[in-house]
């Protein structure tokens, strides 16, 4: 194992670990149901009770931080992905959670929480940093944009890939941006946003797929 690996790693688990004590020291001011989704404009519309509000973050993670941490070893030889990008894969993953699960509980504490703007911001941020990943995927059948077209040819993967890398980060911007602004209107946009920059390079495979088909 890598030291970049180790440290991607020990990166993860500590996330995990602030999650756990964080709920364990508010776990008394917490109510005995906590708002864990929102509509568009902020509104709770989604609960769960304390136990499971509390914990779902970082259990959650845990086991999605193993999973990925796992699955890449599983893939058909000559299709893994290095232990490397799935340690940075994982956690980024991780930090994703962990800053949403610090969100959550903001707003079971706090009387008149305002969720969406950090909300956006993390979903963008996130968005983006994996734009910056896709461009250096190799192919294999376990991380990033997996369509028939794209594991078929390795042409088709890495130029699919290099696209995805401006879509997401752009879209991630976008994102963070229209968090910034708030507002209902501003969340729409940023969801329309997320759904063009990961939509786009699936379809670009397609297209591209076909078109070397022809030649």
């Amino acid at each position: 194992m890598s030291a970049r690996t180790r440290t991607f790693d020990f990166l993860s688990v500590s996330l995990l670990v602030a999650g756990g004590v964080a709920s364990a020291l508010v776990w008394d001011r917490l109510p005995p149901m906590m708002p864990t989704h929102f509509d568009l404009s902020g509104t709770p519309n989604g609960f769960m009770p304390r136990a499971w509000g509390a914990a779902f973050g970082p259990v959650f993670g845990l086991l999605l931080w193993a999973f990925v941490r796992i699955v890449g070893r599983l893939a058909p030889s000559g299709k893994k992905v290095p232990a490397g990008t799935m340690s940075l894969v994982a956690f980024l993953t991780t930090a994703f959670l962990i800053a949403i699960h610090f969100v959550i509980l903001h707003a079971a504490l706090a009387a008149e929480p305002k969720v969406m703007t950090p909300m956006w911001m993390i979903i963008g941020a996130f968005i983006f940093v994996l734009g910056l990943v896709m461009p250096r995927l190799r192919q294999n059948g376990v991380a990033g944009i997996r369509t028939a077209w794209t594991l078929g040819n390795e042409e088709v993967w890495a130029r699919t890939h290099r696209l995805a890398g401006y879509t997401m980060a752009i879209g991630g911007l976008v994102t963070v941006m229209s968090g910034l602004v708030g507002g209902t209107a501003a969340g729409a946009f940023a969801l329309a946003a997320l759904l063009v920059s990961t939509l786009v390079p699936a379809v670009y495979s397609y297209v591209l797929a076909k078109k070397l088909a022809r030649h």
